[in-house]
């Protein structure tokens, strides 16, 4: 799976809608490289961490995709993936129809972060459930 704009490219993993590769369109620079199959971690009650999940499904939603996996009968793990003109949105949420607690939900995890300038100075800021900035 893919989404484009004139900025950038996201790809996800089919099999389990992990984050692959954000790349600036303009640079070519790839902000990382995710081999990892994990695309999630829901904390389901202090210091327990679910990161799989029984089903996998998402589609098309205009510019952007849906994706949902079914942790169990009881709880769903939802996403939203929008395109905006220079970036991107993510949006998550957990449907809980059962008694379990959920403390919180982590949506995209990112891995394989590559080196973004030769000196050093790069970073990389992935705010808690809100957003991503890179800068070089």
């Amino acid at each position: 799976m893919k989404l484009s704009n004139a900025r950038i490219e996201i790809e996800f993993c089919d099999q389990s809608g992990a984050m692959r590769r954000l790349l600036d369109k303009k640079t070519g620079q790839a902000y990382f490289n995710n081999s990892n199959q994990l695309a999630f971690r829901l904390e389901l009650s202090e210091n327990f961490y679910q990161e799989s999940f029984e089903e996998f499904s998402w589609r098309q939603n205009g510019d952007g995709l849906l994706l949902c996996w079914k942790i169990n009968q009881e709880i769903d793990v939802r996403a939203a993936v929008q395109l905006l003109e220079k970036g991107c949105r993510f949006t998550a949420s957990v449907e809980n129809r059962g008694e379990s607690v959920v403390c919180s939900l982590e949506y995209p995890l990112l891995d394989g972060l590559v080196r973004l300038a030769e000196d050093g100075s790069d970073s990389l800021a992935h705010s808690y459930a809100t957003g991503i900035l890179c800068h070089d």
